[in-house]
């Protein structure tokens, strides 16, 4: 009799645990469905105060004072690893590619400034696939190199702008391509290239591995000065895809981050509780920007965990700015790391380890572009 109510007790304990999680987990994020689209509204993290993962700080390649020169680098635009563990980054301001291995080691120079065969003129993304090719955007072309360094083809794209913006791989030789965009002219003009140039005015594109524009998607916020005849056209967002070919954007001023399909099918929509008020896209005519900023990166790690960089506060020294902002640092004290699963529930949060320009996440290591663009920080994704 004892034994038996001994195991009545328990199991009840154990019902009444399971019942705890489950309210949690679903006062932790609300669902509804918006023009057939399921929208995740998160209200707390999942894990609560005890954050699941940290970072632990492996090295840095590159600094202010290096002396040597295949470690000073000068506008860093991007990072990427191979299979083998080897660090590729893109010295944006010297037209190079500095390979190194993974404990940091120099290995080689990929590619100089010029206009020929392995050569930049502007290069600002780098991108490898899952044989070694490594993809750098420069301008509105891409040339590619194999895992020797050697270029094999360059490609450009027509029909859609290219300054800005970033790229990843998807599967099946194609490309994500976009996630900025700003111009300003007449409305004259405006309504003639959105009906000649389908797809001109989107914010993304998917390519194939020729340049051939797959399909775009993406709005555009347009403003338009009818008494004057102008318009202005504005988007920002930055995306990462995971191992499947998802992708998933974060957008600069909107409380909204999308998962897509590879094909650019939206699959749904999330967003979370933020500190200040969502003004979307705000400016004057001089083209001063008043918005509030969001989202600046994000990446996904060998979990499919998605990581997003979300403001707390708005820097000071990003109010009353032109774009030029986009390009600045955000300093350590105004955004945390935000984690959410694959489904898009956030699941915790990190403080930032130091100020970011640009984030990549490779497996289970995020590397780190300075402030000053000029070194690379990797830190390791550890399981707590």
């Amino acid at each position: 009799m004892k034994t038996r109510l001994f195991f009545s007790i328990i199991l009840s304990f154990a019902v009444f645990l399971e019942c705890g999680r489950q309210k949690t987990e679903q006062t932790s994020y609300t669902v509804e469905t918006i023009e057939g689209v399921r929208h995740i509204h998160n209200h707390a993290p999942q894990w609560g105060d005890e954050v699941k993962v940290e970072l632990e700080f492996v090295q840095k390649i590159g600094a202010l004072e290096a002396t040597d020169e295949n470690y000073i680098m000068y506008n860093i635009g991007d990072v990427g690893r191979d299979n083998d563990g080897n660090i590729y980054i893109l010295d944006s301001g010297d037209c190079r590619i500095q390979r190194f291995d993974s404990q940091g080691n120099y290995i080689t120079t990929i590619g100089r400034k010029g206009e020929g065969p392995g050569e930049f003129k502007s290069p600002d993304n780098l991108n490898l696939d899952h044989e070694g090719r490594i993809y750098v955007s420069d301008g509105r072309k891409f040339i590619v190199f194999n895992n020797a360094g050697k270029e094999i083809r360059r490609f450009s794209i027509d029909r859609i702008r290219g300054a800005g913006s970033r790229c990843r791989i998807l599967p099946g030789n194609k490309l994500i391509f976009g996630g900025s965009f700003q111009e300003f002219g007449w409305i004259g003009d405006y309504e003639r290239i959105k009906d000649e140039r389908i797809g001109y005015y989107n914010l993304f594109h998917i390519i194939d591995d020729y340049g051939k524009t797959l399909s775009s998607f993406g709005e555009i916020d347009i403003y338009k000065k009818k008494e004057e005849g102008t318009f202005f056209a504005n988007a920002n967002a930055r995306f990462d895809v995971d191992r499947n070919g998802n992708i998933y954007i974060a957008y600069r001023y909107r409380n909204r981050i999308e998962k897509r399909d590879s094909g650019g099918n939206i699959l749904f929509v999330f967003d979370r509780p933020i500190n200040f008020e969502e003004t979307g896209f705000l400016f004057d005519w001089a083209l001063h920007n008043y918005s509030n900023s969001i989202s600046t990166c994000v990446a996904v790690d060998k979990k499919d965990r998605v990581w997003i960089i979300t403001l707390v506060e708005q820097p000071e020294e990003w109010l009353e700015e032109d774009e030029s902002y986009l390009r600045q640092a955000v300093k350590k004290s105004a955004a945390v790391f935000e984690i959410y699963s694959s489904e898009g529930i956030l699941l915790g949060a990190l403080p930032l380890p130091e100020d970011i320009f640009l984030m990549r996440i490779f497996d289970d290591r995020l590397f780190i572009v300075d402030s000053d663009q000029v070194g690379v920080s990797e830190y390791k994704i550890v399981e707590k």
